[in-house]
């Protein structure tokens, strides 16, 4: 849903070169409800300023209403608080401000598509951010998917808006905050220790927990923090 013709073409031609198909364009109200009603669209972008008027929050709200299982994301160059807070008010599944990147835009709708419990699309066709196995993660680089077994993980590490993964053979960028990340790894294994890092138990030699850093087996230091010591010191076995 874009009413500016060139914006709209940008965006149907990056969808289609990562996997998507694009069943139509509208640029008003009346076509977006008339595409819902003949499509089963898997996944709505929607601009929330069309021609002038709040249409893309409109029809967020029918989806909303009448089709609450289909996953939406919002595409604007609105930045001001009062118009993010009435888009939350409709329950989208992303926020994406304009002008985005092909990268930005791919993750969002992975995101989107993942959250709402979705599997057509790119995810089911196996083109995600990441794929989960039990002992691997597939993280995104470029065109391919880079394996990296959960027990090579030494620590996660907030990086800028996400976090990068950290073996000892690579460091790759994860568009995901760090709390998401903690979820899809074994508890038993891995622990938030700052609101920064995440590392993975099996790889720390020594806990300062005067000094609050923890250090792993191959050197590095890592921040931990009073908030997340308390939770940490459950999970190890201390001996006096």
């Amino acid at each position: 849903m874009e009413d500016h013709p060139k914006e709209a073409q940008i965006l149907k031609q990056q969808l289609l070169k990562n996997g998507y198909r694009v069943t139509g364009i509208a640029d008003t109200l009346h076509m977006a409800l008339e595409l819902l009603h003949n499509t089963s669209p898997d996944i709505v972008i929607i601009d929330i300023m069309l021609n002038g008027r709040s249409e893309g929050l409109t029809f967020a709200r029918t989806l909303q209403l009448h089709l609450p299982d289909t996953p939406f994301v919002f595409l604007t160059s609105m930045t001001d608080r009062d118009t993010f807070e009435k888009a939350r008010l409709t329950g989208p599944y992303g926020y994406l401000i304009k002008p985005f990147n092909e990268i930005a835009l791919q993750y969002a709708l992975e995101l989107a598509l993942e959250r709402s419990g979705n599997s057509a699309g790119p995810i089911a066709a196996g083109n995600p951010a990441y794929l989960r196995q039990k002992e691997a993660l597939f993280v995104k680089r470029g065109n391919s998917l880079v394996k990296v077994l959960i027990k090579d993980i030494l620590f996660l590490e907030v990086d800028g808006k996400y976090c990068s993964i950290v073996t000892a053979e690579n460091r790759l960028l994860v568009f995901r905050p760090l709390s998401d990340m903690l979820e899809l790894l074994p508890a038993q294994l891995f622990a938030r220790v700052h609101r920064n890092f995440i590392v993975n138990l099996q790889e720390i030699r020594e806990l300062n927990v005067i000094e609050n850093f923890i250090l792993l087996r191959n050197g590095r230091q890592v921040d931990m923090s009073r908030r997340y010591k308390e939770q940490l010191m459950k999970n190890v076995h201390m001996v006096k």
